[in-house]
């Protein structure tokens, strides 16, 4: 369906978040990115909400640091996606948690507790984000 929709406007951005999602629970990690890439496009990502867009550079974040592992470079961007992503959704739990691993990994231990921090104010009962702001002490 997705495939169809991209036909007829191949510049709507949600077709190609729709597109990426079964991808990725297919295991198609790389096409789901490039759709994720189309969709965070200039051209196409004026049709998404900031909440929206937000929400797909978490996603991208996700799934680039699942096919090439905490490779540094691949550490680098996902933060910088992640970091836009909480910028533009706030409330995205995982999204603050995500970007706190990859600030702990870059060795940035304030700016990776204050993301888990933030994950708790968003989520208090976020386990994740719990267990995160348990290594700091």
């Amino acid at each position: 369906m997705a495939d169809k929709a991209l036909l007829i406007d191949p510049k709507d951005a949600a077709s190609h978040i729709l597109k990426a999602l079964p991808l990725d629970l297919l295991g198609r990690k790389i096409p789901a990115i490039r759709s994720l890439d189309a969709a965070l496009s200039p051209a196409a990502a004026r049709s998404l909400s900031e909440r929206e867009r937000g929400d797909a550079l978490f996603k991208r974040a996700e799934l680039r640091l699942v096919i090439a592992g905490r490779r540094k470079r691949r550490v680098e961007e996902a933060a910088a996606d992640l970091e836009e992503a909480v910028r533009l959704s706030p409330e995205n739990v995982g999204a603050w948690c995500l970007l706190g691993e990859c600030l702990e990994e870059k060795g940035l231990r304030e700016e990776a507790r204050a993301a888990y921090e933030a994950a708790v104010r968003v989520d208090p009962v976020s386990v994740k984000a719990k267990e995160g702001l348990d290594r700091f002490r």
